[in-house]
């Protein structure tokens, strides 16, 4: 956070970080601009641990192209903070080259997709994003994997709705839920709860 010039945590911040750092799900409100995606990555990014944990650990759905690369350079920050921050993000689009975004992932194997659910459901679909290994589970039994939902009131519009729960069926039983969005309706909450 003081390397973002924050020297209070915002109060979804305070509220949602201990929870998260524990592996609870949580669907959390607060206006834009006030740190809803530190609010999960840095607690995300703390219980990854590159020195025990490999394979995908979490995915962040969006509803557009441009949330897609704004939190992929939030993940990139944060990855200059230390080699405790070490791990491997990926974003997954409809633009760009295709054939290099499936060469990207079977070379890369990244620890965090971001997308659109439309795009990460058609790679699952696919067989080309393999979101549940059991080997990795074996590896390491303590690890859960995380969901985030960012701009979940958006998400649970029924232009997406179908592709999140898809998503979401492939995960983990155990898989930890988030969800941030500026607003809460009950379609974002029966989402979550699916």
């Amino acid at each position: 956070l003081k390397e973002k010039s924050i020297n209070t945590p915002t109060s979804i911040q305070t509220n949602s970080y201990p929870l998260i750092a524990a592996g609870k799900s949580f669907l959390g409100m607060a206006e834009t601009g006030s740190g809803k995606t530190l609010s999960y990555l840095l607690p995300i990014a703390v219980r990854y641990n590159p020195l025990t944990m490999s394979g995908l650990f979490g995915i962040i759905l969006v509803p557009s192209s441009e949330l897609v690369h704004q939190i992929v350079r939030e993940i990139q920050d944060l990855k200059k903070a230390g080699p405790r921050f070490d791990f491997s993000v990926m974003s997954l689009l409809t633009e760009g080259n295709r054939n290099r975004q499936l060469e990207e992932l079977r070379k890369k194997h990244p620890n965090f997709i971001v997308g659109t659910p439309g795009v990460i459901r058609k790679y699952i679909n696919e067989k080309k994003l393999h979101v549940q290994n059991p080997g990795l589970k074996q590896a390491f039994p303590d690890m859960t994997q995380v969901l985030v939902l960012d701009e979940a009131d958006e998400l649970a519009s029924h232009s997406f709705r179908d592709d999140c729960i898809y998503i979401a069926s492939k995960l983990w039983r155990d898989t930890q839920f988030l969800g941030f969005s500026a607003t809460l309706n009950r379609r974002a909450e029966f989402l979550f709860d699916a």
